[in-house]
């Protein structure tokens, strides 16, 4: 009995370190996302994903990466992936909105940012983002109604865009 439990404590011992591993590469891919080495972030991150292929944390640090260094099919890639895992996250929708914004895809955007108000309704820059493409594509009754509901979440540019450009 005695012999089974110590094989039972080496066996605890001895494995408990085994999924440990992804944790160490997903905190060093955030400490070198916080000195933005976004590069080297970006391997601990694939690092962490090698080993655990469906943490949405590590695709949405690793995509939020590839965005600060304009690899946006790459970021698209992984929000796209956050979403495949988990179609509730709002902030892959979001990031994706974003990514697809500065593309100039802006059909796409907007449904982007209407999935993630779906999900949050009070996602305050998810209207005002929306908002801005709205505007650019000439879209002022939706824009006003976006640039309302951001300014009443508290987006303080909503409100000078508002009143510049809505009628009250």
């Amino acid at each position: 009995m005695k012999n089974m439990f110590l094989s039972f404590v080496f066996f605890c011992i001895t494995f408990s370190g085994i999924g440990q591993e992804y944790q160490d590469y997903y905190i060093r891919g955030i400490h070198k996302m916080e000195q933005k080495k976004y590069g080297e972030a970006i391997q601990e991150f694939s690092l962490t994903l090698n080993k655990k292929p469906d943490f949405e944390e590590a695709y949405l640090k690793r995509g939020a990466c590839y965005q600060l260094l304009t690899d946006y099919n790459k970021a698209i890639d992984d929000f796209s992936k956050v979403i495949e895992i988990n179609s509730k996250n709002e902030i892959a929708f979001y990031n994706r909105g974003l990514v697809k914004k500065d593309l100039g895809n802006y059909k796409e955007a907007i449904e982007d940012f209407s999935n993630t108000l779906q999900i949050n309704p009070e996602m305050k820059y998810a209207y005002y983002n929306r908002a801005l493409i709205e505007l650019r594509i000439n879209d002022f009754n939706s824009a006003c109604m976006d640039l309302s509901k951001a300014a009443d979440l508290g987006v303080e540019n909503a409100k000078e865009i508002y009143k510049y450009t809505c009628k009250q």
